[in-house]
This record gives C-alpha cells, structure tokens and sequence, in this order.
C-alpha cells in the first residue's frame, strides 16, 4: 500500500486486484509445487487475465 503513494510521481497503471493472501500456505501445493487449492487457482487465474488485458492497452 505504501508503495502506491510512491510510485504516483511516475503515473504507474497499477491493477487494483484481486489481492491472493495465501492461507495455510504449505498446505496448498502438490509434491511438484504447483498450486492445488481451488479457490487460490481460480483467483490467480483472474489476475492474470486482467494483467494481460491491461498489457494489451
């Protein structure tokens, strides 16, 4: 949060989430280390989309 109020000199387009906070985390991947809890994929799934849709401005 504090960051924001540093980078408004440079007018950063900044994505405004969602936020992931990651609960129980050492519990929520799989022996190959990706990520298994669904409500965590799907999220992150959604943040990306939009980082792209916003790269693509």
């Amino acid at each position: 949060m504090v960051l924001r109020g540093y980078m408004v000199p440079f007018r950063p387009r900044i994505l405004q989430g969602p936020e992931i906070h990651l609960a129980a985390c050492s519990s929520q991947f799989d022996d190959d280390g990706q990520l298994t809890g669904e409500i965590y994929v799907r999220e992150l799934t959604q943040l990306m989309q939009s980082l792209r849709a916003e790269i693509g401005r």
